[in-house]
């Protein structure tokens, strides 16, 4: 009989990946495309190196959590590294953004995939959890991680509020290219407290590797944007006729109907009423005018200089 030979060869043994911590950002964001849940945020997710899906689990106390979402790329997260000047809403910048990524690219864009909805972003207003929706039509890459962003619009999807006022260098910058995710839970959860474990799908929540979370979320998608075109005007009875036009958060795009969707239950107003930083009046209009009669002017004393606020309202979140 002849003798077996057996090679000799050096044993194999697989690479182990120790699993790395999760970097989770909260992202409570107005409607977008109109396909949002209105209440629940978003969550961007990122870590390095990425080895598979996150899992975002979800409860009322630190025990017993639910699954509530599931990312399966990481999203593309970075900081502004230049100021981001004032702009008007709706309007494209001449001035640039300079911006560093953590991971992830950015890419330029058409303009009318920009009016589109293309090449979204937003950045959080420093020491806030507000979030501002801008776009951008060009991204150079100026150095390894940092781009030049040009072709700007400020205040998208109704944070124009927020862009009258210059960004600081440092703020925080998420590209919205469908890689955060919603979280999934019922609108009575809105406003309250809740933990979070966010980690590796592949492990349980229960595992180093995750992270803990507190937080709670206004719902900034169910807040109504701010009205346009606020006019006041002195009456012939000596009283100011002040007269504005809506907006709407839902389908306001479309030029097929008569008037744009009303996007609420009802139609309401909250106007005040301000003389030098002074509250005269607070009160409510179902219509889009309001009447400051002579008579009213009087009992708040007459004053001479007047300035007036108006803010649609929500049943649900109030006034915009």
């Amino acid at each position: 009989y002849d003798a077996v030979v057996f090679e000799d060869a050096a044993p194999k043994f697989a690479t182990f990946a120790a699993p790395t911590r999760v970097y989770a950002r909260f992202l409570d964001l107005p409607l977008l495309t109109g396909r949002e849940i209105e209440h629940t945020p978003h969550v961007a997710v990122s870590r390095s190196p990425w080895a598979g899906p996150v899992a975002i689990y979800s409860s009322g106390q630190d025990a017993g959590y639910a699954l509530a979402a599931e990312a399966s790329r990481p999203s593309v997260l970075g900081e502004t590294i230049s100021e981001l000047a004032p702009a008007f809403p709706g309007v494209w910048m001449r001035s640039s953004l300079l911006v560093r990524l953590e991971s992830g690219r950015l890419q330029s864009g058409i303009d009318l995939d920009v009016l589109n909805g293309g090449n979204t972003a937003v950045v959080r207003l420093a020491d806030t959890e507000e979030w501002e929706v801008v776009q951008f039509r060009s991204a150079e890459l100026i150095s390894p991680g940092a781009y030049r962003l040009e072709g700007l619009l400020r205040g998208q999807a109704g944070t124009d509020w927020l862009s009258a006022s210059a960004l600081p260098a440092g703020s925080e910058f998420v590209l919205l290219d469908g890689a955060p995710v919603q979280l999934d839970y019922p609108i009575s959860a809105r406003g309250i407290e809740r933990h979070y474990r966010i980690g590796p799908a592949s492990r349980s929540y229960d595992d180093a590797s995750f992270v803990h979370r507190r937080a709670a979320f206004d719902g900034v998608g169910l807040r109504p944007y701010a009205p346009a075109h606020l006019k006041a005007k002195r009456l012939e009875d000596g009283g100011i006729g002040v007269s504005w036009i809506r907006r709407s958060r839902i389908d306001g795009d479309s030029w097929s109907g008569e008037d744009i969707p009303l996007g609420e239950d009802r139609e309401l107003y909250r106007v005040r009423i301000i003389s030098q930083g002074l509250l005269l009046r607070e009160t409510d209009s179902p219509a889009a005018s309001f009447t400051y009669t002579l008579q009213a002017w009087e009992k708040d004393g007459g004053p001479e200089s007047l300035s007036f606020e108006v803010a649609q309202v929500s049943s649900r979140v109030g006034p915009g």
